[in-house]
């Protein structure tokens, strides 16, 4: 399979191999919604924490001595049975929603999505993307014209052969546009975006991760 490579004017310039291994396989839906379920857990942040009689603050003192009242027996105003009082197994943050995947199974989703864009003609290869002066600016009008689908802007994934601190600098304004490097890009990454963009040295590097 073959893509075709454009310079930063979107002109095309030729054309590159695409690994038959890893973009020519079928569409595995089973295991791409097992995998980007297992990715949607382990991304997941426990924020709801309710707190327990010990959290809560105050009620050091016994509200009134334990016989000869009348009333009902009670050692501290932050039991769950008083208004303000802890609150009885209620949401934690301490509550885990990671889960585990088999590394080959997550390659294999990742070269199956990878494998379906090509199909649709949503992988662009681009060469001699840089900036100077990490610029917005300097990029946003090849990003711009590449995402325009008429009146819609779809959204698009950069992938960066390393960690370039001026580049993702420059492009973290773009809010159709997010990157990672092809050594951390997932496929909940993919699937989450219409377009993968990528260089040539990207793709090199994804290639040699995803190779079997």
């Amino acid at each position: 399979m073959k893509v075709k490579l454009y310079n930063t004017s979107l002109k095309e310039v030729g054309e590159l191999d695409l690994s038959e291994k890893i973009f020519s396989l079928p569409f595995k839906r089973d295991l791409l919604y097992q995998i980007a379920r297992i990715e949607r857990h382990n991304r997941r942040q426990p924020l709801a924490h309710a707190k327990d009689r010990s959290e809560v603050r105050g009620g050091g003192k016994k509200p009134w001595q334990q016989k000869g009242t009348g009333r009902a027996r009670h050692g501290s105003i932050r039991s769950p049975l008083w208004k303000g009082g802890g609150v009885t197994h209620g949401p934690r943050k301490e509550r885990v929603f990671a889960r585990k995947a088999n590394q080959k199974m997550k390659q294999e989703a990742l070269r199956s999505i990878l494998s379906e864009k090509a199909r649709r003609g949503d992988i662009k290869v681009i060469k001699g993307i840089s900036v100077t002066n990490a610029k917005t600016k300097e990029l946003a009008p090849l990003f711009d014209s590449l995402v325009k689908e008429g009146k819609r802007t779809v959204r698009a994934i950069f992938l960066l052969g390393e960690h370039d601190a001026k580049l993702e600098r420059a492009l973290r304004n773009l809010p159709y546009l997010s990157t990672k490097t092809s050594q951390e890009v997932s496929v909940l990454d993919i699937l989450n975006h219409r377009l993968v963009v990528m260089t040539p040295e990207s793709l090199s590097k994804l290639e040699t991760r995803l190779h079997k």
